[in-house]
């Protein structure tokens, strides 16, 4: 600030020359030209304002999530005594890291010896033959956030 004064005072003496590339900064500009105020978005206001609606909506959903979650892992117990079909001991199981999905795969029977309990757990249109992938994917995501969770929502 101190600088712009002394060389606007410079300025304005009539046996001193400024150079005129000055002029536009000594009366306020930064350094960068003047821009325009006209929007250039491929989004509408109505459609910006969709979309932070989706994400506060996918975020309350994670939220619940993980909450639903945490409740049920305070629950779990260790799946050696507890058993490997009851849900809440292999969501203690990934948190304590006492074994990985790949284990709990291992040792899960056949979709058809699974108790309700777990078939509870799988979404409506969940392919059959992908089963045992999405519990374990489902019981992952009840306690960590996925990369799905960090994009924006599908229903945008």
């Amino acid at each position: 600030m101190r600088l712009r004064i002394l060389i606007a005072r410079r300025a304005e003496h009539p046996d001193w020359l400024v150079s005129p590339q000055l002029d536009g900064w000594l009366t306020g500009a930064i350094g960068l030209r003047k821009g325009v105020s006209q929007e250039v978005d491929e989004f509408s206001r109505t459609a910006k304002r969709a979309l932070i609606r989706a994400a506060w909506a996918d975020v309350r959903a994670l939220e619940q999530r993980m909450q639903h979650g945490s409740e049920l892992l305070a629950t779990g117990r260790d799946f050696r005594v507890g058993g490997w079909l009851v849900p809440t001991n292999l969501l203690w199981a990934i948190e304590n890291e006492i074994v990985t999905t790949r284990g709990i795969n291992a040792h899960l029977p056949p979709v058809d010896e699974w108790p309700a309990a777990l078939l509870d757990l799988l979404p409506p249109d969940a392919p059959r033959n992908n089963w045992r992938r999405t519990l374990l994917r489902v019981l992952a995501r009840m306690l960590y956030p996925s990369t799905l969770d960090c994009t924006a929502s599908e229903s945008c």
